[in-house]
């Protein structure tokens, strides 16, 4: 993500997502698509909710 950028885009968030599934830590995560560990830890907790079947997006 370019220095300035407020909002991560879909494709971020996509990425993210599916990097969790696959078993990635949020480190790593934020390490391979060049954002801060904090950036990346606050885009799980907004965008994970518990549900009947688990957590959506791990």
């Amino acid at each position: 993500m370019k220095k300035g950028k407020k909002h991560m885009d879909i494709s971020m968030r996509s990425r993210i997502e599916f990097a969790l599934a696959a078993g990635y830590s949020a480190r790593t995560i934020a390490r391979d698509i060049g954002v801060s560990l904090s950036t990346v830890s606050r885009e799980i907790r907004k965008h994970t909710y518990e549900s009947f079947k688990g957590y959506y997006g791990r």
